[in-house]
């Protein structure tokens, strides 16, 4: 009975080129959201979560030897896709776009509210 579910999992699992995963990490890297690109990549080509964790640490491993001067079988790959910490460091500058975008508006209304007062008062 162990034997046969090894069988069906193996059967099910399928391998990627190299091809693949660097077009699936490229759409994660160039999403055009904040969050949610795993998701989407998931939804979209069909693999699984875990599969993208790893090639995404795969690939995080890679910089980090590059960075050492290492040389690895990893380090040889050419996958194309952004360091995670840059890409959260990107969504962290969206949000903080965001954020004062909304801060900028809030101060127009309230120059406007403040040009109609001071309208209103010199008028009288």
């Amino acid at each position: 009975m162990e034997n046969e579910k090894k069988q069906n999992i193996q059967a099910r699992a399928k391998r990627y080129t190299e091809a693949e995963k660097a077009e699936i990490l490229e759409f994660i890297s160039n999403y055009p959201g904040i969050r949610g690109a795993q998701k989407a990549a998931i939804q979209k080509y069909g693999v699984s979560a875990v599969t993208i964790s790893n090639w995404l640490k795969t690939v995080t491993k890679t910089k980090k030897n590059r960075k050492r001067g290492g040389s690895s079988k990893l380090a040889s790959r050419s996958l194309i896709v952004s360091d995670p910490d840059d890409l959260r460091r990107l969504a962290s500058l969206m949000e903080e776009i965001a954020e004062l975008e909304s801060l900028v508006n809030k101060l127009d209304d309230l120059r406007e509210e403040a040009e109609v007062l001071q309208a209103k008062l010199l008028g009288q």
